[in-house]
């Protein structure tokens, strides 16, 4: 009988130290390493640090290099920095190629198509801003 008791205590422990263990690295375990950086410069673009919210996006990219989620966030973030800097010229420069791609790999997203358009707004180049705000 204190045999059975023993081993419903270890049983019990099991699961209570399994169950804890379960709950803490539950987001660690099941949110892929890209979201979770994605979601990192999320919290970088809102908070204005738009150079490092471009870097982690970058690393979160290494991941799907074809994710036009993510290459349209880049595209925005360099706009905004440009925007915000007053260097807007430089930054079309800079997202050009990120914006190419986005257009590749999602060309009907509705994302990619706003982070493009506002590029374009960015540079004074409103025609072509139109014309992808209105796809």
């Amino acid at each position: 009988m204190k045999k059975e008791y023993v081993l419903l205590g270890i049983a019990l422990i099991v699961i209570v130290v399994g169950g804890a263990f379960f709950y803490y690295f539950r987001g660690v375990i099941f949110i892929p390493t890209s979201v979770r950086i994605a979601n990192e410069a999320s919290a970088l673009s809102e908070k204005g640090n738009f150079e490092q919210a471009i870097e982690k996006y970058q690393k979160a990219l290494a991941s799907d290099p074809n994710d036009p989620a993510l290459l349209a966030q880049i595209v925005r973030n360099i706009a905004l920095k440009g925007n915000v800097t007053g260097a807007e010229s430089v930054a079309f420069q800079e997202a050009q190629p990120y914006a190419e791609r986005a257009l590749q790999a999602g060309q009907d997203d509705f994302g990619v198509l706003v982070a493009v358009g506002y590029l374009y707004e960015t540079s004074g180049r409103y025609e072509e801003a139109l014309a992808y705000y209105q796809q």
